[in-house]
């Protein structure tokens, strides 16, 4: 479930894997500023927050193969637009979290990271059981 739970969320943040010509910026307000900042910072601090979207609760549709391929379709639709957008766009706020507001990519990678983060003793649990072996996990150093 906590699988399914960070696949949807990622695509929710990402805009549902929008087509490139279907993407419009969006004026960040203050007050998107401050909610922001807010979340960023309560994400950063692990605390756990109320799923802001129906969407995002998970319901066991879908096998660990189906999660698979989702976060794949995720993954590469976000190397997509980072390698193919023009560098000066990538400021601009494309993506949308239902509290923070706009946000650019940067902005939407670091709630997603947090949010990775926040989840880090389920998913390995989830790992342990399905004999993944993950020597670091992305936010960790490889020293």
């Amino acid at each position: 479930m906590v699988l399914e739970h960070m696949v949807l969320t990622e695509r929710s943040l990402l805009g549902g894997l929008p087509e490139p010509e279907n993407m419009e910026p969006v004026e960040r307000t203050w007050r998107n500023k401050i909610s922001y900042a807010i979340t960023s910072y309560v994400f950063n601090l692990q605390l756990l927050l109320p799923v802001p979207e129906v969407a995002l609760y998970p319901k066991g549709e879908y096998d660990i193969y189906e999660l698979t391929d989702m976060w794949d379709e995720n993954h590469a639709w976000l190397r997509s637009f980072i390698t193919e957008a023009p560098r000066d766009c990538l400021g601009e706020n494309y993506f949308h979290h239902q509290i923070a507001g706009p946000l650019n990519i940067e902005q939407a990678m670091s709630l997603n990271l947090a949010h990775l983060v926040m989840h880090e003793f389920q998913l390995s649990h989830i790992f342990m059981e399905l004999n993944v072996e993950v020597p670091h996990l992305p936010y960790e150093p490889t020293t």
